[in-house]
């Protein structure tokens, strides 16, 4: 169990502008196999967060934000997943 921390990344994001994107580094040792948005915290309005998508490669994780700005912190978790099946 003490494995999956390689494996697995997990980053909380605060609201992005309309049609805006946020890139950052997740940190694993491969390209993610899935990114899930999940909302974590809402400071204000919930909805819209349902809008983002996320994109990834080896390096990176982009989470654009096809809806409308909204303040809600949504949490990001990116998993290398066959790694762990192995």
């Amino acid at each position: 169990m003490t494995r999956l921390g390689s494996f697995i990344d997990v980053t909380t994001l605060v609201s992005i502008v309309t049609n805006g994107t946020l890139t950052f580094a997740h940190g694993l040792p491969a390209s993610p196999d899935f990114v899930l948005c999940v909302a974590a915290a809402t400071t204000g309005s919930a909805s819209g967060w349902q809008s983002w998508t996320p994109t990834w490669d080896a390096t990176n994780v982009t989470i654009q934000n096809t809806g409308f700005v909204q303040t809600v912190n949504v949490r990001v978790i990116s998993v290398v997943a066959h790694s762990v099946i192995r």
